[in-house]
């Protein structure tokens, strides 16, 4: 799973996707990023409970035309074991 995140946004929001960031062109777009997430971080992780999640094609948000595979994770700090965190340069 991962998650690509701003310094003002929350790490361990409830959206993610199975989509790897870094092989979409584009990924802002595609994954409706709202403006106030700066895209510069991304977290990667393991679902280890897998309850209340469900999935559906990202929202597009802020004029982004979404559309790319979202991952919703009602408690993403206790269902989800962080593997590694990374800074974007440039951020998506």
């Amino acid at each position: 799973m991962f998650r690509v995140y701003g310094e003002n946004n929350n790490p361990l929001g409830q959206s993610w996707t199975r989509v790897d960031p870094s092989t979409v062109s584009d990924y802002r777009n595609l994954a409706g990023l709202p403006d106030v997430n700066t895209g510069r971080f991304v977290i990667e992780g393991t679902i280890t409970d897998t309850t209340g999640i469900t999935t559906r094609s990202a929202l597009p948000l802020d004029g982004n035309i979404g559309g790319l595979d979202e991952v919703l994770i009602p408690n993403p700090a206790s269902q989800v074991r962080i593997n590694n965190v990374s800074g974007v340069n440039p951020p998506f």
